[in-house]
């Protein structure tokens, strides 16, 4: 390839990652108004109520504001986002959409009592009972979509390999196996702000692995 033509190559490909960059920083800034005038809208749909929510509540305003979510939520904003659009539409609810899905996730991310959510999110514990429930039920309604289990001869054939890694009958209904477990980091503490996230309950830091095996 003559070096004019690698070079005009070069400077295209470059264009383009510029181009797509530049659109990932509007989408970017377009998504973070949306969820200002969510904010707005929540904050002014009942101004004299209970339901008011306060955007001086940190853990909301995470979302509704550009900082980081993986620290409170255990999510990217990607994720947490798409996980908002697959379940739907708002609902007519006075606490709207968004609040349902957040709570949920941070009641989920930290095994959290329903006291201590209401405390962070500053809702009245009965409303973060009621969100928490809805909000499980709409993920849990996902799993006809995204989750594919085996059926007919298929079933059958998944069992009998199961039955044969086991080397025992009892597994040929087996349809799947997940397992986890934790692999001890050699440093003592992982450098950089988030090094105290690789703590485990045990008190020593690890990487948690997550494994599932099946072959559908």
């Amino acid at each position: 390839m003559k070096p004019a033509v690698a070079c005009a190559l070069r400077q295209w490909q470059q264009l383009l990652t510029n181009n797509r960059n530049q659109e990932r920083r509007r989408s970017q800034r377009w998504q973070a108004r949306m969820r200002k005038a969510i904010l707005l809208h929540l904050e002014v749909q009942h101004p004299h109520s209970y339901k008011r929510l306060n955007s001086s509540v940190p853990v909301p305003e995470l979302y509704f504001g550009d900082g980081c979510l993986l620290k409170d939520f255990r999510m990217s904003r990607d994720s947490l986002e798409a996980l908002i659009r697959c379940l739907g539409p708002e609902r007519r609810q006075a606490w709207g959409h968004h609040m349902t899905v957040l709570t949920t996730v941070y009641w989920l991310a930290y095994e959290l009592s329903y006291s201590v959510v209401s405390r962070a999110f500053q809702v009245p514990l009965s409303t973060v009972h009621r969100l928490v429930h809805q909000g499980v039920e709409d993920i849990a309604a996902l799993r006809q979509s995204v989750i594919r289990l085996p059926a007919g001869p298929e079933l059958e054939e998944v069992g009998q390999g199961f039955q044969q890694l086991a080397d025992s009958p009892a597994f040929s209904s087996c349809v799947g196996a997940i397992d986890g477990c934790h692999i001890s980091v050699t440093i003592k503490t992982p450098p950089g702000p988030s090094g105290q996230d690789y703590i485990n309950r045990k008190l020593f830091p690890s990487i948690q692995l997550q494994t599932m095996r099946w072959d559908g």
